[in-house]
């Protein structure tokens, strides 16, 4: 009898325990940011299944959330944009922005996410046409799933010109969520399963670069690399099929930028894939390496989260207005 009440007793303080502990946790999310948890909230809270097969998920319409200290609003038509389906007027271009996190802008005020500097640009600089930028960024997809997401919204978006914002490990595939009810549901069991899992990878991977791990991806047997090539290429036939303009935006990893490292040779490999299949790029290596040098945790968006930051934005936006300043069609 007394070995029952005595495990009673535990279980019920082992509960109580849990409950302060998440509460205290939540507590001190309010004033402390921790990149991992973050992302959980982003997919807590922003993020839903999809029906669309080739796709694990896809924003929530309507929702909003802030996340790393930034408003995040996901409007009726699943984008953190102003876009919604509707009628193209004669003097509207469209360009369609595909990607990941980056390109939605995590971390980062919409007024700074570089689709947005660069359609008040153009807006502000070319008055011959409307122009509308449109950004479809959505954290955690890979190239693969972007093919088949920009299939499924073409129709309603309508673009003259679609841009594929490519980051190196693109070609990755992506992990099934995990649908513990405990990990889904409760803030302290998603933080030691996310510290659990990091450093059971930083054990089994200690010996390996970040840049090595790039390399590996791009340069030995990768099933997941020619599904990201495909899907590229797939992009492409569309493309041409439908008398869109198409271009890519090599975005870099921003931790090793120098021209000596195994991500620049990653850089090479990118660009003569599209060099072969004559799909015009423009990659931001340069741009990111000549203006950060030897300190590129100077535009992460935390010191743990090396998604660029509004400056970071910045260096995208002002590469693709200079390019853009001098297509023959803007001016």
């Amino acid at each position: 009898m007394n070995k029952l009440i005595n495990f009673f007793l535990f279980t019920i303080t082992l509960i109580f325990s849990l409950i302060i502990a998440e509460l205290g946790l939540r507590f001190y999310l309010k004033f402390a940011t921790i990149y991992g948890l973050e992302m959980h909230k982003y997919a807590k809270e922003l993020k839903e299944s999809s029906n669309i097969d080739g796709l694990t998920h896809q924003h929530r319409p309507s929702s909003e959330a802030v996340l790393m200290g930034v408003n995040i609003k996901i409007n009726k038509f699943g984008i953190r944009d102003d876009f919604t389906p509707r009628p193209k007027n004669n003097n509207e271009y469209r360009i369609l922005v595909l990607g990941n996190s980056i390109t939605m802008g995590w971390g980062v005020p919409y007024d700074s996410v570089f689709t947005t500097t660069l359609e008040n640009y153009l807006n502000n600089n070319f008055k011959n046409l409307k122009y509308e930028v449109i950004n479809s960024g959505i954290g955690n997809y890979n190239t693969l799933m972007e093919s088949i997401y920009l299939k499924s919204i073409l129709k309603d978006v309508d673009p003259d010109e679609i841009i594929l914002h490519f980051y190196i490990n693109d070609i990755e595939s992506v992990p099934k969520q995990n649908n513990n009810f405990f990990i889904k549901h409760s803030y302290l069991f998603a933080y030691m399963y996310l510290n659990f899992k990091q450093s059971s990878i930083l054990n089994f991977s200690s010996f390996n670069s970040t840049g090595k791990y790039y390399l590996d991806l791009y340069t030995k047997e990768n099933e997941d690399r020619t599904k990201a090539e495909n899907a590229i290429l797939s992009i492409n036939d569309l493309c041409i099929k439908k008398k869109i303009k198409f271009k890519i935006i090599i975005q870099p990893d921003l931790h090793d930028l120098s021209y000596n490292s195994n991500q620049f040779k990653c850089h090479l490999i990118i660009r003569n894939f599209l060099k072969k299949n004559n799909i015009n790029y423009i990659d931001l290596f340069d741009d990111f390496s000549i203006i950060l040098k030897n300190k590129p945790e100077e535009i992460w968006v935390h010191p743990n989260d090396p998604h660029p930051n509004s400056k970071g934005h910045k260096i995208i936006s002002n590469k693709m207005i200079n390019h853009y300043q001098n297509l023959t069609i803007f001016n």
